[in-house]
């Protein structure tokens, strides 16, 4: 039964304050609406109150997420739940959002260990990879040093090759 036909709707310019009606509310005991919450207390006190209810609705304070939860589980929510909470990198140290972690490590951090796509040495840091390809590995593809004076040799040499065959050229 819809019960909006038993009371007319008066207009803004028809409701006036009511001094009586403040005095009534304020002696009236009342219960917080949020679902587990034992508050009761007056009309007065209820403003207060719903501005910090632990059992209120609330969004994450993290924009991106689009989670809502009670107040009272904000904290547990931040500290292990939230996909958007910032985490330290274990390589690098930088704070980074939990969700991003994974992007960061494989292809941001300058602290984390990668492969050398040549050789497949492990553990090599990202800010030393280049340093390892330039000097260190043998197994990066280069073409034969003497092509600029006519030599033919069309493959592409790895580092020990190249020594052997410089040698054999002197």
């Amino acid at each position: 039964m819809d019960i909006r036909g038993y009371f007319p709707v008066l207009p803004s310019l028809s409701v006036f304050f009511d001094v009586f009606t403040q005095r009534e509310l304020n002696g009236l005991c009342l219960h917080c609406t949020n679902r587990g919450c034992p508050w009761h207390g007056t009309y007065e006190a209820l403003e207060g109150h719903s501005a910090v209810c632990e059992h209120a609705l609330i969004n994450c304070v993290n924009s991106e997420c689009r989670m809502k939860f009670q107040r009272f589980h904000q904290g547990e929510h931040l500290k292990s739940e939230c996909e958007y909470r910032n985490v330290k990198c274990d390589f690098c140290g930088k704070d980074v959002a939990f969700a991003s972690m994974k992007e960061h490590v494989d292809t941001i951090c300058d602290g984390a260990p990668v492969t050398c796509k040549y050789c497949n040495k492990k553990d090599i840091l990202r800010t030393d990879i280049e340093r390892h390809e330039r000097r260190d590995c043998e197994e990066v593809p280069a073409t034969c040093e003497f092509q600029a004076v006519g030599c033919n040799h069309a493959k592409i040499l790895r580092s020990t090759q190249r020594n052997s065959y410089s040698k054999l050229v002197k």
